[in-house]
């Protein structure tokens, strides 16, 4: 799964930016942190290192929540990658990704 968010040209930098994104029922996503998994399985940085690294990440049953402390690049969208892994075979429902900044 890939998630990119571009902020508004129109907002100054912004503070805890969060995503939310929901897993279907019997979908697990995969932990980078597992020595028998690959450490790509989470986008922890890219080309502007630190500052475009999700500084807090939380894996949960039912959702992926990434947050990013400061939002400076109004121009480039910010992207945060994950792997999940089918359980069960059949039909599922996807809720939709959520955008927000905490606390504002």
């Amino acid at each position: 799964m890939r998630i990119s968010v571009t902020p508004k040209h129109r907002d100054t930098t912004k503070y805890y930016l969060t995503l939310e994104d929901y897993i279907p029922g019997a979908w697990r996503p995969i932990r980078g942190i597992f020595d028998t998994e690959s450490s790509s399985t989470t986008d922890a940085s890219t080309e502007y290192g630190y500052w475009n690294g999700w500084t807090h990440v939380e894996s949960q049953l039912d959702r992926i929540l990434a947050t990013q402390d400061y939002v400076w690049r109004l121009d480039n969208p910010y992207t945060y990658t994950y792997y999940m892994r089918p359980e069960f075979t059949g039909t599922y429902l996807l809720p939709p990704v959520t955008a927000y900044y905490m606390y504002q």
